[in-house]
């Protein structure tokens, strides 16, 4: 999938239009003329981009994903050399991105395509997989390099940690929606801040000196 700036304009639409509804609604619930009257775009265009509501429902998560990644690609974070800085530096981002009511929509998407989906379709589950399993790998690499010149002898295992990182972003965004209060998300990922900086016991006292701290040109 290409960048929403790729994108046909009408596909865009059609997506952008998905996406709302079916955050909404769910994938069920949704019809294609629902999406189609959303986007502004004529029913019989959709089968000119989307085989399928299926294809187009596959298309709605790579579509946030490559949203996701390129916000990420674009936070001061994504650029430090030194990993723990890119940890923590994720963490204040995360914080900050899920808070974003903008994006709310999409946040809670992929989680509601995972419960609803995934077990009656095979290619939304691969989908979802992918996207979980290569945001965990991301922060599970950062975690295995800071862990590697900070904490050593530490006992935490970087990929769990990563796996419970994700297990706080989206059981908190299920439980913002319920409660109607966007601030559950916020909370748990500074709680989890805290507890990361236990880990890696940052103090001004006891923190190796760490390698100077440069952005990539």
């Amino acid at each position: 999938m290409n960048t929403k700036n790729d994108l046909p304009v009408m596909m865009h639409r059609l997506l952008r239009a998905g996406v709302k509804l079916m955050s909404e609604k769910g994938f069920n619930a949704t019809s294609l003329g629902d999406v189609c009257d959303e986007a502004c775009v004529k029913r019989g265009s959709f089968y000119h981009y989307f085989e399928s509501k299926d294809s187009f429902g596959e298309a709605i998560i790579s579509y946030c994903r490559e949203a996701d990644l390129q916000a990420c690609k674009e936070a001061p974070f994504y650029k430090l050399t030194d990993p723990l800085a890119r940890v923590m530096g994720r963490l204040d981002f995360a914080a900050k991105f899920y808070a974003d009511k903008s994006r709310e929509a999409s946040g809670c998407l992929l989680g509601a395509f995972s419960h609803e989906m995934s077990l009656a379709l095979p290619g939304f589950r691969t989908a979802c997989r992918k996207v979980f399993a290569g945001s965990m790998a991301d922060f599970a690499q950062d975690l295995i390099q800071a862990k590697a010149i900070y904490a050593p002898d530490a006992s935490f295992d970087p990929d769990r940690l990563a796996i419970l990182f994700l297990s706080i972003c989206e059981g908190s965004m299920l439980l913002g929606k319920v409660f109607g209060d966007p601030a559950v998300v916020q909370n748990s990922i500074e709680d989890f801040h805290r507890a990361v900086e236990a880990l890696f016991k940052i103090d001004s006292s006891n923190v190796k000196p760490a390698p100077k701290v440069k952005t990539e040109k």
